[in-house]
This record gives structure tokens, sequence and C-alpha cells, in this order.
């Protein structure tokens, strides 16, 4: 099995691009290697990505292509199956797509995927009943009653107060930690670019800036207010429409 993570340019995954690479193989005989190498993506590094893992345009200015480091990646996943966590879910699409770009096909179908994420996930659900437990210390009686529910997820908050010595004790400081990743509108259709500029999170235009597809594409934004999107994010969108055709009543 060869374990792997990436570090990346972003979180979206049709867009994101490789800036280090760590492999970790185990060979059934209790033997392993490992490989780590910065890879020049191409493109700027977000500030918004180095803040999470700290490289900066400077650091892979002389780094390799993926491209060029794709055939000693591919050397290692030989005959593997892959394990990481969250995996799944980014890390595999991610590579894949990196490597299909450089003329190789990781042929995910054949290798079994072990996440670690998913196993934690399975072994410790984070269900409010399952929360209830670790924090207050007893069943939930009468869990997916509204006020059961609504009265465990007070008893919940405070028991974590309690458990983490670290969280503040203040709103506005568990807001903080609750919001850190809020978006424009309530579902979550809408997100941010590190620049804060309002961007797609879905559709043929994921992750690129609203203002600037309203601009080139003014039928989108029709499309969108005919079907059948949430409320919240018609709101933004139209809103965002109004600053850049005023005149117009939608």
């Amino acid at each position: 099995m060869v374990f792997f993570d990436l570090e990346t340019t972003g979180v979206d995954i049709a867009t994101a691009r490789i800036v280090q690479i760590a492999l970790h193989r185990m060979e059934p005989d209790g033997s392993s290697m490992e490989y780590e190498q910065l890879v020049n993506p191409g493109i700027p590094i977000p500030p918004g990505a180095t803040q999470v893992h700290g490289i900066r345009d400077a650091d892979v200015a002389t780094a390799p292509r993926f491209a060029d480091v794709a055939p000693r990646v591919m050397e290692i996943l030989q005959n593997a199956d892959l394990g990481g966590y969250n995996a799944i879910r980014y890390d595999v699409p991610v590579l894949a797509d990196e490597l299909k770009r450089a003329g190789y096909d990781l042929e995910v179908g054949s290798r079994r995927l072990v996440d670690a994420y998913k196993l934690y996930l399975l072994k410790e659900p984070h269900t409010l009943g399952a929360a209830y437990q670790k924090f207050c210390g007893r069943e939930l009686v009468g869990a997916h009653s509204a006020l059961a529910d609504t009265l465990a997820a007070r008893d919940v908050l405070l028991g974590q107060l309690d458990y983490y010595s670290d969280l503040p004790h203040t709103l506005e400081g568990l807001a903080d930690i609750c919001q850190a990743d809020a978006t424009p509108d309530l579902a979550g259709r809408l997100g941010y670019d590190a620049d804060r500029e309002i961007v797609f999170r879905f559709g043929k235009y994921k992750g690129q800036r609203v203002k600037t597809i309203f601009l080139t594409d003014g039928g989108y934004y029709d499309w969108i207010m005919r079907s059948d999107f949430p409320d919240s994010t018609k709101e933004v969108l139209t809103q965002l429409y109004r600053q850049l055709y005023p005149a117009k009543r939608r």
C-alpha cells in the first residue's frame, strides 16, 4: 500500500495543482520507503493556500513540474493500493488529474482505496446522539424529536466548553470559530476566493468569480433565476447582478 498526501494551490479539484507530494510505500514484508517532493505548479500559489501549507511561489520556483516527477510517482505506485486521510474525496482525484495531464493513467478502479478519515467517521460517528454520549455521559432519549434534539444541542455545547479547555467562553469567540468558513449564501452554493470575491461553487463556472461570469455570460444569471436554486443563493446573485446592471429590473 502507498499512503500519500498532497499540498495544492486550492480546494477546487477542477483547478487544483500540486505544490508538494509525499508518498510512503509499505511492502508486505514490512519494509517501506518514502518520497517527498516540492512541485512547481506552473501557476501562482494563492495566498489562502500558502496560509494553509506555508509553501510560497519562491519555494517552488526552481522545483520540477509535476510532469517531470510523474514517472517516479508512477513507479512508486506500481502494483499498489492507496491510503490516506480524506484522500478518496480530494487527494485521489487531484492526483489522478495531474497524472492524466502528464500522460499517465492512475487506474483507480483496479486499486483498493483505504481512507483513515472514513474509518474515523465510522468508528466515531458525528451524530447528535454520539456527541451527547461523549460530552454528557449518557444516552440521548427521544432523539429526532425537535425539542429533545434542541435541548441535547444545548447540553452538548455546554459539555464541550468543559471538555475542551482551549475553547473561548464567549459567544463572539465561538461564533468566529463556527463561521470561519461562512459562505455568502445560506445554502453554501457560493463561496469566496483568496481575495474575498464571490465565486460559484457549482456548475460549469465552478471556482470562477460571479461578477466576471455575469459580465461575459449574462444568460447564466437568467438560467439560475429560472432554475430550482435556494432563495438565499438567488438573492445574493441578484444583488451582484444589479451592481453590474443597475438599470435592469430583475
